[in-house]
């Protein structure tokens, strides 16, 4: 390419070139931290497996010169990796950690649902077999929300055509008795004779 059609290209600036400078802002800090990002990934991952068994046998070899007491090319790759090793695990260890929270809270959250559905007078197992999803019955901080779930337990009464058993009241009978009620013995005692 000669100087005069550089020049003719850096001189005027198409309309692309003028939409990649209006990005290249934004999108400069987001290249910056995926380029972090990847590197940090790539230090982190083993080096490739080697392709033939002559690169195997020369691994083993290098293996075992790195067990020794202290070789010329052993100490500089192992702190490096001892230390990543001991980032992976501590992460693994700490998202391990988070899902069981999450798990735990999730049964915590159930668990309240049920609650408040059953004393609505109503199997949890109806609730749930309609399809209510748990995140439909949280308000915005992950609590129950008593509208919601009062709403998914008619909903599933409707549904289903459940009627919630109503138990009869206490000291109410209709109908002949099997047995008289015991009178008491005072009254008995100065009440008029049979």
């Amino acid at each position: 390419m000669s100087d005069s059609e550089s020049r003719t290209e850096t001189s005027e600036p198409s309309v692309e070139d003028r939409q990649d400078a209006e990005i290249s802002a934004e999108a400069l800090q987001t290249v910056a931290q995926a380029t972090a990002r990847a590197e940090f990934e790539d230090a982190l991952r083993p080096p490739p497996a080697p392709a033939d068994a002559e690169a195997e046998v020369d691994a083993d070899a290098a293996n075992e010169d790195s067990d020794g007491e202290g070789g010329e090319g052993s100490g500089e790759g192992d702190p490096n990796n001892r230390e990543a090793a001991k980032w992976r695990t501590k992460l693994r260890d700490t998202e391990a950690e988070r899902d069981a929270l999450a798990t735990r809270l999730e049964a915590m959250q159930r668990a309240s649902i049920d609650n408040h559905v059953t004393s609505l007078g109503l199997k949890p197992a109806a609730v749930w077999a309609v399809g209510a999803n748990l995140a439909d019955l949280l308000d915005e901080n992950g609590m129950p929300d008593v509208k919601k779930v009062e709403a998914a337990a008619a909903a599933a009464q409707e549904t289903l055509g459940v009627t919630i058993y109503k138990p009869p009241r206490q000291g109410l009978q209709s109908g002949a008795m099997s047995h008289q009620p015991k009178r008491d013995k005072w009254v008995e005692a100065f009440g008029p004779r049979d």
